[in-house]
């Protein structure tokens, strides 16, 4: 018993002091996305590994639920616009981003890069 309460109470304390010290960081940052999404440089996507893999679908999955959370609001595509070609303009719009902005969170460089391809003629809800 002493042990699970030393064990919580250290969770406790670990817990406070992380949310004293501001800002949490970002889930993703705009560099790990690009890692992520796009592997290791060279390497054909079939010979790259599990970790690859699982990396690039997390990847994937976070694209996907910051473009479909903000569509509508920040972006609007005519209809005509497949998921894919979306994908593709945001992964090579950051990669043409400096390392500096690449530093910051994925889903706001995201949202601007696809505000500025597909904006709303009007606002919707």
């Amino acid at each position: 018993m002493m042990r699970v309460q030393a064990r919580l109470g250290a969770l406790t304390l670990s817990v406070v002091c992380l949310a004293g010290h501001g800002e949490a960081p970002p889930r993703l940052n705009g560099q790990d996305f690009l890692d992520y999404y796009l592997g290791a440089p060279g390497v054909p996507k079939a010979e790259q590994g599990a970790r690859a893999l699982v990396r690039w679908r997390y990847a994937a999955g976070y694209l996907d639920g910051v473009a479909d959370t903000s569509r509508g609001r920040a972006w609007c595509a005519t209809g005509t616009v497949k998921t894919i070609e979306i994908d593709a303009y945001v992964v090579d719009e950051m990669r043409t981003l400096p390392a500096a902005v690449l530093a910051g969170d994925a889903a706001p460089l995201m949202i601007g890069l696809l505000h500025k391809k597909f904006p709303c003629s009007r606002r919707t809800s």
